[in-house]
């Protein structure tokens, strides 16, 4: 499973994180995606696209399932766009 950390309570474009844990090299992989405010979301990530599920924020706070197209920059990422 590839574990994402984002910088900011949810994403969107600009916002920025690391990766915890590598994914593996092309193909598709379970993911946890860490909010800055602990909230953690289940997530898949295909390449450069992370669909990440419903979930709430630390707040309580909904947020509906989005996908997302990031940009690798060694561990560090980038949401370059919402896909859906």
């Amino acid at each position: 499973m590839v574990e994402l950390e984002a910088f900011h309570t949810h994403l969107y474009p600009g916002a920025r994180g690391r990766l915890i844990s590598a994914p593996p090299e092309g193909g598709e992989s379970a993911a946890r995606v860490h909010f800055s405010d602990g909230g953690v979301a289940g997530a898949r990530l295909t390449g450069e696209t992370l669909a990440v599920a419903g979930h709430r924020t630390a707040a309580g706070t909904g947020i509906d399932a989005r996908s997302w197209r990031l940009r690798f920059s060694g561990s560090d990422f980038s949401v370059v766009s919402r896909i859906a």
